[in-house]
């Protein structure tokens, strides 16, 4: 089987010569196409381009003007030949050789136009990238970006996994693919790629993702928690237009009560709190990644649980400030992601403090924390001083967020 891999590159941080030489390397038998779209860059891109087309026979590429990653798929979906196509980011890179045989070889088996296949994203091996705490957590236990932690291999999964890092369909999925393809509304990161499975979905004939962990390919960009938290701003924008166009996905997309919320009257004092509220998740941007450049947060269990918390907020905050109906209570939102991040942080913090404070084991049959009855509370506040003076910084921080949240 033949494959056209669609790789749209915008402004991209590697060789792109680099990537189709692993491509090649890791054919596997497969015949490949490549069909880059430069979507507008202003680096080099266009010059690689130029001089891969004198290497790679198998290459056509094209440069539109810039228009986002999902219109760029379209224009490289309707130049290719074969019918199967692999997107592919022009950040990953093949790592074996049944990188490409698994997408071939499941589409083989299912002809049919209602299977995806996806294939596995990893870190580079640390020895070749720097991969840090963040970078772990969110393709890892905390899955803001990638879910494939919690994956079983070869499981069938729904439209929310459709991840266009390494994804391959059939072409007829789509008749005409400027018409019918990715969506030209999301101009910001995220979505595009799963609001185009969910209309696949709910075709009459469905859609079904299959999950091929042998196509391993490795994700070579760099993430601290300042970019990751910009964007998941980008993310919660993308959401807030996925549920303008197909409302009944907000359950599944928007932040947890922030649409009913944006929904409320709006009281004459909410309006009044808007820019203390932008004030204050800046604020809580700016400690969160004073915490993680300093290294000062406590236990692992705190540094996953806080960096969750922060980028839930900053989701909420895209999703928000994505709004557009001029009747939409701002306000409520906003206090209600605050209150969310507020209890994440409570949940968060006394984890830390029994996690340092009561041996493991003793807890009550029910699950609750046997704490009270394990030590007075002359014991109880001696060890909590303890714990304070190990992490002042932390605490200091935290009876500010306690005061300036609420509760």
């Amino acid at each position: 089987m033949a494959l056209s891999v669609v790789i749209p590159t915008y402004n991209p941080r590697r060789s792109l010569a680099d990537l189709l030489d692993k491509c090649m390397e890791h054919a596997g038998g497969i015949e490949l196409e490549f069909v880059v779209v430069n979507d507008g860059s202003t680096n080099d891109a266009a010059d690689q381009l130029e001089k891969c087309a004198e290497r790679f026979d198998n290459l056509v590429w094209t440069t539109i003007e810039n228009s986002g990653a999902g219109v760029a798929r379209n224009v490289g979906a309707d130049m290719a030949r074969h019918d199967v196509l692999l997107f592919l980011g022009d950040d990953i890179t093949p790592v074996n050789d049944d990188f490409f045989r698994a997408h071939a070889e499941l589409h083989e088996r299912m002809p049919g136009d209602n299977v995806a296949v996806l294939g596995k994203v990893v870190w580079p091996s640390p020895d070749d990238f720097d991969v840090s705490f963040v970078m772990s957590h969110i393709q890892g236990g905390g899955g803001e970006q990638f879910g494939y932690a919690h994956i079983p291999p070869y499981t069938e999964l729904d439209w929310r996994f459709f991840y266009t890092a390494n994804i391959s369909v059939k072409k007829s999925v789509a008749k005409s693919w400027a018409k019918d393809g990715f969506s030209a509304s999301f101009q910001t990161y995220g979505y595009e790629d799963i609001e185009f499975a969910y209309r696949l979905f709910n075709r009459s004939q469905g859609l079904t993702i299959i999950y091929a962990p042998l196509s391993v390919g490795t994700h070579h960009h760099k993430y601290d928690v300042a970019g990751f938290l910009r964007r998941q701003v980008s993310a919660g924008n993308a959401a807030r237009e996925f549920v303008r166009i197909h409302p009944d996905v907000a359950a599944m997309v928007a932040p947890e009560r922030v649409s009913q919320a944006l929904s409320e009257p709006i009281l004459p004092e909410e309006d009044l709190k808007i820019p203390d509220q932008l004030l204050l998740i800046e604020g809580l941007k700016a400690w969160i990644r004073l915490l993680e450049g300093s290294g000062r947060m406590g236990s692992e269990h705190w540094h996953a649980a806080a960096l969750s918390a922060m980028f839930r907020l900053a989701y909420a905050q895209g999703y928000i400030l994505a709004e557009t109906d001029p009747e939409a209570n701002l306000g409520a939102a906003y206090d209600v992601a605050l209150t969310r991040f507020r209890d994440d942080m409570n949940r968060t913090a006394f984890i830390e403090f029994t996690g340092s404070l009561i041996p493991p084991g003793q807890l009550y049959p029910d699950g609750n924390s046997g704490l009270p009855q394990l030590m007075g509370r002359g014991r109880l506040m001696s060890s909590l001083r303890l714990w304070a003076t190990r992490r002042p910084f932390v605490v200091s921080v935290y009876r500010m967020l306690r005061r300036a949240v609420g509760g």
